[in-house]
């Protein structure tokens, strides 16, 4: 007769003992998500500190290029030109070969490749302009106060006498101009700033260049996420206060002071003789760009926006570690290039980032400043 086993010995889990198995679990599990959680924004930092190098090593190399063609002739038309010519006969019609816009917005409304500083360029303070693709003045393409830089080259025949470009001058946008000049005054034009491209929520680097081709003006995006774009322009002999004609006088070749575009302006008049005097003695171009990442990019996200200085600190020794970021912060308007005392938030031509007396709230995207100059070859 067949005897149903003994359960003696067979023994199982309690209920406390799988209540705590299974909080111990859980506990094992949200630290796994912890930490793969900040593996994974960790990752992400990193992978946005590559492309903000990126962009910016692409931007500097881009925008040197372009400087350094400042004023280049065929030399079929630099035999007939020097330093002195160009600084002691200059009228309204020479158009200098570096010019630049502060705090304000390219606005094209030239059909040439002659820009004006009057009518082709116009304030950011409350600007809200299809040109920009700004929607209001709290709009990061409009608001934080960058500049506009012009630069005018030629092209080179092939050799003496040909019709055909050598192709070795290139625009902004990186495209080579193919046809030979036909006076001194036959040049490419290539124009940075800063907009935000069509269908685009991110401020933008901008290439604008007349386009042969076409007749008509063209603008591409160099470089998405620039916040800020700043110019100083470094003249050979500027003496005497800002807004000045600047004495005449033999130039060295060496920049002596550092001004930015509104400075240069005589009376007001930003398209007239004195002012084009003032542009011809540029010798360096400095420039400065604030880049931002993607949303949540950065390891903080808490707190109030760092100041930053795209220019550079007037004094560095002054400066004091931030809690938020690690990175150094200015004291009062410490920024190269400050705003102008009676200036407001919005008016402000400042460099500073955010904009004068701004309190902005962190929004998560890692940022980089980019600080360099240009030694401009050929004599303006």
């Amino acid at each position: 007769m067949r005897t149903a086993p003994s359960r003696i010995g067979i023994k199982g889990f309690s209920l406390i003992e799988l209540m705590v198995a299974l909080a111990l679990s859980g506990l094992i599990a949200l630290a796994a998500m912890a930490s793969l959680s900040v593996a994974r924004q960790g990752f992400s930092s990193v992978d946005a500190s590559s492309q903000l190098r990126d962009n910016a090593r692409f931007v500097t190399e881009t925008i040197q290029r372009v400087v350094v063609q400042a004023a280049f002739q065929d030399s079929s038309f630099a035999a007939a030109n020097n330093t002195s010519s160009f600084i002691s006969v200059v009228s309204v019609n020479v158009t200098p070969n570096i010019l630049g816009g502060n705090n304000q917005l390219l606005k094209i409304a030239s059909t040439t490749d002659t820009l004006s500083l009057g009518a082709d360029l116009v304030s950011r303070v409350g600007a809200s302009l299809g040109d920009s693709n700004c929607t209001n003045v709290d709009d990061t393409a409009c608001s934080n106060g960058s500049d506009v830089l012009i630069v005018r080259y030629q092209t080179s025949a092939v050799a003496p006498g040909s019709t055909v470009a050598d192709g070795a001058m290139v625009n902004c946008a990186g495209l080579a101009e193919n046809t030979v000049p036909s006076s001194a005054g036959d040049r490419m034009t290539s124009v940075f700033h800063v907009a935000k491209p069509a269908n685009s929520t991110e401020p933008a680097l901008m290439c604008s260049y007349f386009d042969r081709s076409t007749n008509a003006w063209a603008s591409v995006p160099l470089v998405e996420g620039v916040e800020s774009f700043q110019v100083l322009y470094g003249l050979d002999g500027a003496i005497g206060a800002p807004n000045t004609a600047f004495p005449p006088g033999n130039p060295d070749g060496v920049a002596d002071r550092f001004l930015n575009a509104s400075q240069m302006v005589v009376a007001g008049d930003p398209d007239s003789a004195a002012s084009y005097g003032n542009w011809m003695r540029v010798r360096s171009v400095r420039i400065g760009l604030l880049l931002r990442g993607p949303p949540n990019s950065a390891p903080v996200r808490a707190g109030t926006l760092t100041t930053r200085c795209p220019l550079g600190y007037l004094r560095p020794d002054l400066l004091i570690p931030q809690d938020l970021d690690g990175e150094p912060a200015p004291i009062a308007t410490d920024c190269i290039d400050p705003p102008e005392s009676g200036d407001s938030e919005l008016t402000s031509q400042g460099s500073e980032f955010p904009r004068k007396g701004a309190l902005v709230d962190h929004d998560g995207r890692l940022r980089q400043v980019i600080t360099f100059t240009i030694n401009v070859r050929n004599a303006q």
